[in-house]
């Protein structure tokens, strides 16, 4: 019992510290680049999402759909932001075809039965994967063009290294929920935890980058 107690205040606090760097992000606004006010609207759609799945839950219905929907924001706003912050043509059209084949295949789970309103669909391994890997690349030409002791300093460092935690971190869970789910009760809470544990990380990363922002 204390442990459900346990994983239930986890939960709320994992859906509400997004509350942080989104309010921070609003405050800051006026300091960010294009790129990074987008992500006070990919904020907001965490915040609805979650907001929205734990209503689901409450009344016992399943809220994949709202996760598919999601995950193609979240996709859409992340690519985004990478797009603007290469300065590499080529990473560039790397990151486009991407979005172009995630968007594809999106469409085509809309017309599969159960396409997009189950959780095993493959977009969330496919968006994850790709922004590990776009991510760490980002990584490899910051530390080959900056300095470590600029690095510190650097806003995006922090937050592409709140999106590489965040998604390293649940890409096992994203490629095994279909399993994850079956398991009893306390066991999926446990592995549940993880990615409650990774999303309010990734959350203080996130505000820590963003207060990183320096005024232009």
């Amino acid at each position: 019992m204390n442990f459900v107690i346990l994983y239930k205040a986890l939960k709320y606090i994992s859906i509400f510290s997004v509350f942080v760097p989104f309010i921070m992000s609003v405050k800051r606004m006026k300091t960010l680049d294009i790129a990074l006010r987008v992500l006070i609207f990919y904020l907001f759609i965490s915040i609805t999402s979650d907001i929205t799945s734990l209503i689901l839950a409450n009344q016992h219905k399943t809220n994949y759909l709202i996760r598919s929907i999601y995950t193609l924001l979240e996709c859409t706003c992340l690519a985004f932001i990478y797009y603007h912050k290469f300065e590499s043509y080529k990473i560039k059209n790397i990151i486009k075809g991407f979005y172009f084949c995630f968007v594809v295949l999106f469409i085509y789970f809309c017309f599969q039965i159960g396409g997009i309103t189950q959780y095993d669909n493959g977009m969330s391994v496919f968006e994850a994967f790709f922004f590990l890997i776009i991510g760490q690349t980002f990584i490899y030409y910051l530390f080959k063009n900056m300095n470590l002791e600029k690095l510190k300093d650097d806003s995006f460092f922090w937050i592409n290294s709140a999106i590489i935690i965040y998604f390293s971190s649940n890409i096992v869970l994203f490629f095994f929920y279909s399993y994850i789910v079956k398991f009893e009760i306390s066991k999926f809470y446990f592995l549940n935890s993880l990615h409650l544990l990774s999303n309010i990380t990734f959350n203080i990363m996130l505000t820590y980058g963003i207060c990183k922002v320096k005024a232009n």
